[in-house]
């Protein structure tokens, strides 16, 4: 089964493509191909509190590439979603409507509690030892959202209106850092907790400390990064360490909001397996087809059936 989803978040437009097929012991999930595209919707969002015609033109032309890539990949099923800026935008309907006219592609726009939830699905991907807690932390460009795992279940998971182009807004944070050190004090030193780091910018981060796939990432080789990117100018960080236009500002505050939650925690480390928001989505939308082709009913209209 070949499968594709995006994710419109408020910093970029993420597109995956996985091929699935079942082995001996359950599915197996290969990646085919990742698009990223910088059409930072937050932008907008997060000052005027709406999408301008412009940008969803901007966004009709990147679903429209989407759209393209699931025929090439010939996917079988697919998905898109929105997360923080298309939930804070005024005219997020509206928006959902003019893409759906203009290219028949159906947006999903999904809460944070949801958002975290499909973060959480990669899970099965990590094997992770039940002995620790496990903190999935995943900071985006209008919210992070976390995950608290333990004795093989979720224990807790929110969403904070916590996020980099916030961050780098000026926007006055100071209550949701307060809800959120709030309810992370409640699990703070009754078990061993590990932090689990997902998103673009924790990979980033992961990268410029040096560390190959698989390498745990200290909190104090993440301090000295974080330090080195304050160091460095917006420019410097695109020439000299040779990163994206709209990831060489994000990834400052991202850091910030990684050493916090470590701080607040006393975790040294950070686990960094590479898979986020789009990834769980293959994974529930594969167990929803699944589920399906079970049963004599149709694939409803939200997974995206080709």
């Amino acid at each position: 089964m070949r499968l594709a989803a995006a994710d419109i978040g408020s910093n970029a437009v993420r597109f995956i493509f996985y091929n699935v097929y079942e082995g001996p012991s359950g599915p197996v999930f290969k990646k085919i191909s990742v698009v990223r595209l910088p059409v930072r919707l937050g932008d907008e969002v997060f000052e005027a509190g709406k999408i301008s015609p412009e940008k969803v033109q901007t966004l009709v032309k990147a679903l429209r590439i989407f759209a393209l890539m699931t025929e090439v990949h010939q996917c079988d099923h697919f998905r898109i979603v929105a997360t923080s800026a298309m939930r804070e935008a005024a005219n997020s309907l509206q928006v959902v409507q003019e893409v759906y006219y203009q290219t028949g592609l159906e947006i999903q726009i999904i809460d944070g509690q949801s958002e975290a939830g499909l973060i959480f699905a990669n899970l099965s991907d990590l094997n992770l030892p039940e002995k620790f807690q496990y903190l999935y932390v995943d900071v985006g460009g209008g919210s992070t959202e976390l995950t608290l795992y333990a004795n093989g279940h979720v224990v807790f998971s929110g969403s904070y209106n916590i996020g980099t182009l916030r961050m780098l807004k000026g926007q006055n944070l100071k209550s949701e850092w307060k809800r959120m050190f709030r309810q992370l004090n409640l699990f703070r030193g009754k078990r061993s907790i590990r932090i689990i780091g997902t998103g673009g910018n924790i990979n980033k981060l992961h990268r410029l400390a040096g560390l190959k796939e698989g390498q745990i990432l200290k909190r104090k080789k993440l301090e000295e990064v974080y330090q080195q990117l304050c160091r460095l100018s917006y420019e410097d960080r695109l020439i000299k360490l040779g990163l994206n236009q709209d990831r060489a500002d994000v990834i400052v505050p991202a850091a910030e909001v990684f050493l916090k939650i470590a701080d607040r925690l006393n975790v040294s480390s950070i686990v960094v397996p590479k898979l986020g928001l789009s990834d769980g989505l293959i994974h529930t939308l594969f167990e929803e087809v699944k589920n399906q082709q079970k049963r004599p009913v149709s694939i409803p209209a939200s997974s995206g059936r080709i």
